[in-house]
């Protein structure tokens, strides 16, 4: 029985105030001892019939572990620094001693509140299994962030999102800009930190006026930059940073910061759809234009473009294939690489199958052999020679054929001396063709 003391001292009042003791009303007449007594000591428990003191031997634990469960921490932080004054001290509704740090509970059913020190926090578990030392470091952090606040409102959101603003402009930042803003956002985070672990005292106040003053003003400097180049097709936006970071290209991105724009050793390497679009118009005036070709279309970093000389003809290209060989163009510097029309074609495939069509008719035409069957499906074609008929790849053939035919030769096509496919018989053939047709 020698812990009922024990128990009365710390947990009367939290019993008193929790909803567990008034929901039940078996549970009344220990509310109205607790009501009646102000120190429930050994003598009053022994005096107490025998259900009544089985009930404090057994029961009360579990009553006050529910009751405990009803209280929450009503603030969002456990403990509060009240100041070093003791005239702005609390008193802990448990114990009754003036308390500079305050956890304020709340009845999660009643809505009743208390206010208990560190040593009544700990004791209930109010502590979040916390160790008091670092809560109390965290309480003193808070109340000097709370000065600092009142200097400088909102000053915890101004420090947690200063980097984040370069993202919010519609270029990426050259580090001209990005990097002086950077260093001044290192020197608030020094004094900020140093405050809040009383390395500073108020007197670095005049130095984070300056400093968010100075940011303000860089961040104008970063808007009219952006406001100023945002058309520029040379300049990379913002969603092509993004891009960059998403793909690991940091070296490429890191080459942007410190030009401020595309140049012959980055343009190739931003294969993102949306900028192989956007520059379209360039490429074609200032490269496609040079062989009398024209882009059509773009089907995400490729080309579809077509010789003007063959309109029927469309061929597709990798972005990254033709600026890398050309950009210097792009830039009206003089070329590493001559413009040629094969060396287009020798980076290109066909791109569709009417383009394919009109490549193998032709080939049909030009072709001392003559085709006998072919199908775009399975990709293949049986050329007859007289005595026996060969089977090729159909699109390999035509993507060698089509220098054959931009080229505009008169002579013959002799297939069977560029390529050397396997030979059948005629009833092998039409047994395949036959086989295709009922599937």
């Amino acid at each position: 029985m020698n812990k009922i003391r024990e128990v009365y001292y710390k947990d009367h009042v939290l019993l008193q105030n929790s909803h567990v003791i008034e929901s039940d009303s078996s549970y009344k007449w220990f509310k109205k001892l607790l009501n009646n007594y102000d120190e429930i000591t050994t003598d009053v428990v022994e005096s107490l019939d025998n259900d009544k003191q089985n009930f404090f031997d057994n029961m009360l634990p579990k009553l006050k572990k529910q009751a405990i469960d009803e209280w929450e921490v009503n603030s969002t932080q456990i403990l509060v620094d009240c100041g070093e004054a003791e005239e702005d001290w609390q008193q802990c509704s448990i114990c009754n001693r003036s308390i500079r740090y305050v956890c304020y509970l709340k009845n999660k059913f009643n809505y009743r509140e208390l206010q208990v020190g560190r040593s009544c926090a700990k004791h209930f578990g109010f502590n979040d299994n916390r160790s008091m030392n670092s809560l109390l470091i965290e309480a003193k952090k808070n109340r000097r962030l709370n000065i600092l606040n009142e200097k400088f409102p909102g000053i915890y959101e101004i420090k947690g999102s200063w980097n984040d603003k370069i993202n919010e402009f519609e270029v990426v930042i050259p580090n001209k800009y990005e990097k002086p803003y950077f260093k001044l956002y290192d020197r608030l985070k020094n004094l900020y930190d140093d405050f809040l672990n009383e390395d500073e005292d108020e007197s670095c106040f005049d130095e984070i006026e300056i400093i968010l003053n100075k940011g303000k003003e860089m961040l104008n400097e970063m808007k009219d930059y952006s406001q100023k180049n945002k058309d520029d097709i040379y300049v990379p936006n913002i969603s092509v940073g993004k891009w960059l970071r998403k793909n690991n290209k940091y070296d490429t991105l890191n080459k942007l910061k410190e030009d401020g724009k595309y140049g012959i050793g980055t343009i190739h390497r931003i294969t993102k759809a949306s900028f192989v679009k956007r520059i379209l118009p360039e490429i074609n005036d200032k490269i496609f234009k040079k062989v009398n070709a024209e882009i059509v279309e773009n089907h995400g970093a490729k080309y579809i473009y077509k010789f003007k000389s063959s309109p029927n003809i469309k061929l597709v290209v990798p972005y990254s294939e033709i600026v890398l060989n050309y950009c210097y163009s792009l830039f009206d510097k003089p070329l590493a690489v001559e413009f040629s029309k094969n060396k287009f074609l020798n980076k290109s495939k066909i791109a569709d199958v009417n383009s394919y069509e009109t490549l193998l008719k032709y080939l049909e035409d030009k072709m001392e052999s003559k085709i006998y069957y072919y199908d775009f499906e399975y990709d293949d074609m049986f050329i007859f020679y007289g005595e026996y008929y060969e089977y090729e790849d159909l699109k390999s053939i035509l993507e060698k054929f089509k220098l054959y035919y931009f080229n505009a030769k008169k002579d013959q096509f002799k297939l069977s001396g560029s390529f050397n496919g396997k030979k059948h018989s005629k009833s092998d053939v039409d047994e395949l063709i036959r086989g295709r047709q009922y599937i």
